[in-house]
């Protein structure tokens, strides 16, 4: 659906009134979001050790995610500053 609305609007209007049209949208959903919806939090006594063991096991996996986001983005900036003054060849990404 977001792509046959974008694409009718890139069409209607430009590209760049697209981005601004859409990040108006996704503005005023953000405050409406934000102000219209109400939580009703209710605290759950938990013991500290409880605490410790969950927050552990939800976050196992976090240093891994960083480690290799952070080596991707290394990885292809390398690539991409390596091609930048070869003019006589492509730029692969993979």
């Amino acid at each position: 659906m977001g792509p046959l609305i974008g694409g009718v609007l890139a069409t209607t209007f430009s590209i760049r009134m697209t981005f601004f049209i859409t990040g108006i949208i996704l503005l005023c959903v953000a405050f409406i979001s934000f102000y219209g919806i109400q939580e009703n939090f209710q605290k759950i006594n938990t013991s500290p050790t409880e605490k410790l063991a969950s927050s552990k096991k939800e976050s196992v996996w976090t240093v891994p995610i960083l480690i290799l986001l952070s080596d991707q983005f290394l990885w292809y900036s390398g690539k991409l500053s390596e091609n930048k003054y070869k003019s006589d060849r492509k730029v692969s990404l993979i």
